[in-house]
């Protein structure tokens, strides 16, 4: 039962460290957000950042509990050592600083700050960066650029219903443009990580912890493959269309916003219940 808490805790983590800290980087890497996303975006990041930081708090207590009852201060010590110590306070200060600034409408440097710090928590614990240093900094750079990714559909899915045509399609170009280069930063990252936590040579391809990793890989896939159809197929249609287009896209970036949820879901169960070193 424990473990299935944790596994939750992880989840709500994961979704709102990509929430908060992704609409923080969409906003500032897209700029000029028209004024009505740009008060959706601020709320959107406050409410993400403050799920991260209770949900940390939860998946502590968790740790607590599954090390022992009550509240011993050596069983908080044993929670918090190694690594899960640095990670949780960055979290903590991340998601602190990153709700504060936003909600107080702080320049952009502070709100990137702590979207940064909050980021920063996968870079120090976790299977990658148990593996190594530059392994660790790499899963950062995967999950920052997801944050963004993710970030950025939700703040599309608005625009569909808010901008006119020409807004829209002006909107969606710019992040078709800038997601070039960052979903491909993502795509290479996790592949080098996924490599190194895979270690065939060591465990084989068919472990538990390979075949979970299979799944979450081919519902990323499956994310990317719609991502790619908006930009071919519905983006052009924006200012041709208006209306109905517009409509299409916000379906389609839905179904793509679908797949990332069940991609954090399969990390979260991955994270919780599999380690690379199982070998059957």
């Amino acid at each position: 039962m424990l473990e299935l808490a944790a596994a939750l805790a992880k989840l709500l983590v994961y979704a709102g460290t990509l929430v908060g800290a992704g609409t923080a980087l969409a906003w500032a890497v897209l700029r000029d957000v028209p004024g009505n996303l740009a008060s959706e975006a601020r709320r959107r990041t406050v409410r993400g950042a403050i799920v991260a930081a209770a949900s940390a708090i939860a998946a502590i207590a968790i740790l607590i509990a599954r090390l022992g009852s009550g509240l011993d201060p050596s069983l908080v010590g044993a929670a918090l050592s190694g690594s899960t110590g640095p990670a949780f306070a960055s979290q903590i200060a991340g998601a602190a600083l990153l709700a504060a600034a936003a909600a107080g409408a702080a320049r952009r440097p502070l709100r990137l700050m702590g979207a940064a710090l909050l980021l920063a928590s996968f870079g120090v614990t976790g299977h990658a960066a148990a593996s190594g240093a530059a392994e660790g900094f790499l899963a950062a750079v995967h999950v920052a650029a997801a944050a963004w990714w993710l970030g950025s559909l939700l703040l599309v899915r608005s625009a569909c219903g808010t901008l006119d045509a020409q807004a829209l399609a002006e909107f969606v170009r710019r992040f078709g443009r800038a997601a070039l280069f960052v979903v491909g930063a993502m795509v290479a990252a996790g592949a080098v990580v996924a490599a190194a936590l895979l270690s065939p040579w060591r465990h084989g391809w068919f472990t538990p912890y390979a075949r979970n990793l299979f799944l979450k890989i081919v519902l990323a896939g499956a994310a990317l493959a719609l991502a790619a159809y908006n930009r071919i197929r519905l983006a052009p249609l924006l200012l041709d269309t208006g209306g109905p287009a517009a409509g299409r896209l916000r379906r389609s970036v839905t179904a793509e916003l679908t797949f990332l949820g069940a991609v954090l879901l399969a990390t979260a169960w991955l994270t919780t219940f599999h380690s690379p070193h199982e070998t059957h």
